[in-house]
Formats: structure tokens, C-alpha cells, sequence
């Protein structure tokens, strides 16, 4: 699920530098036969850019079929108002432990 999260990361940003990754957080909501519900968050790194992020991963497997559903949310570095109240909103209550 980590490999997914990174493809997503990696065709969202679209750098055409190599893209490495530190504090990757793998938090797996729900499991059953059929599904797993998961969130990958962590740090991509550029060679112009630092981002956090949290992908919201979903695969399911019924046998006949396979869906794997993703979306992606990047979480600003900065010290501005805006990006440390979504820190404090999303990043905290989704990533940390």
C-alpha cells in the first residue's frame, strides 16, 4: 500500500527530479476479506520542494474484480496561520499516534 501511496505522491508533484521519502506512517483502518482501508502519510522530498502528505488508499478485491482507490492531500510547510491550523487539523489528528 506504501508503493501506491508513493505513485500517487510522485504523479501528483510531477518533478522531473527524483523524489525520496522520509517518516513514512502507515496506519491501516479496516481490513477484511475483501478490502483494506488504509492512510500513508510521510514527507516527499525534491530537490526544490519538502511536502507532507496523507493518501487515502482503499483496495478491494471481490475476486472477479480489483479497485484500488486513492486520493492525495498535501499539508504546507510553512508558519503562516493557514498552514499551521491544517497541520493542527489534519496532519495531527490523522498521522500522529
Amino acid at each position: 500500500m506504501v508503493n501506491y501511496a508513493k505513485e500517487a505522491i510522485e504523479k501528483e508533484l510531477a518533478s522531473p527530479h527524483p523524489v525520496t521519502y522520509s517518516d513514512i506512517i502507515y496506519i491501516e483502518r479496516e481490513r477484511t476479506d475483501v478490502k483494506v482501508d488504509s492512510i500513508v502519510c510521510g514527507m516527499a522530498l525534491t530537490q526544490n520542494a519538502r511536502q507532507r502528505f496523507i493518501v487515502y488508499l482503499t483496495y478491494s478485491d471481490t475476486g472477479n474484480h480489483r479497485q484500488l482507490r486513492r486520493s492525495s492531500q498535501f499539508i504546507p510547510e510553512g508558519k503562516d496561520a493557514i498552514s499551521v491550523a491544517m497541520r493542527k487539523s489534519t496532519w495531527d489528528k490523522v498521522c500522529k499516534k
